[in-house]
């Protein structure tokens, strides 16, 4: 055998092995990883009790308790993640209950966590499934 018949076999030995530990990754780290959220059922509770006003977190969860109350015209949401005891508000209506949802929480000057973004389980689940689409198809096609 050649050197570039040997090179050519570890770099390819090399690409699958990297490739499977992709598709690994892509299976196996929760929904939210892509994204910088840490989970709520691990961290949040920590986060609301020790933060101070103005400070934010990411986190992903899944909802356990929705209530919606009416203003003066006005609707707010009261969420509640599951795991958790502390609850957040928001001015939008980000989820149900049972949906897996990433949202960004921001202490506002009177201590109130309150949601500044979100995102639901369906956009949040895509760079797993794109990556692992990928990493499988990269996979398939170098074995042709």
């Amino acid at each position: 055998m050649s050197k570039m018949a040997i090179i050519g076999g570890i770099l390819a030995v090399l690409a699958v092995f990297f490739l499977i530990a992709v598709l690994l990754m892509s299976l196996l780290l929760p929904f939210g990883f892509w994204m910088g959220a840490r989970s709520a059922d691990k961290e949040y509770d920590d986060w609301a009790r020790t933060s101070s006003p103005g400070d934010s977190i990411i986190v992903s969860g899944k909802i356990k308790e929705k209530v919606s109350q009416t203003g003066i015209g006005d609707w707010s949401y009261s969420f509640r993640f599951e795991g958790c005891e502390a609850g957040f508000v928001s001015e939008k209506d980000i989820g149900d209950e049972g949906q897996y949802v990433i949202v960004k929480i921001q202490k506002d000057q009177f201590g109130i966590p309150e949601v500044k973004s979100a995102q639901s389980m369906p956009i949040t689940i895509g760079p797993n499934v794109c990556c692992c689409c990928l990493s499988g198809t990269v996979f398939l096609l170098g074995g042709i």
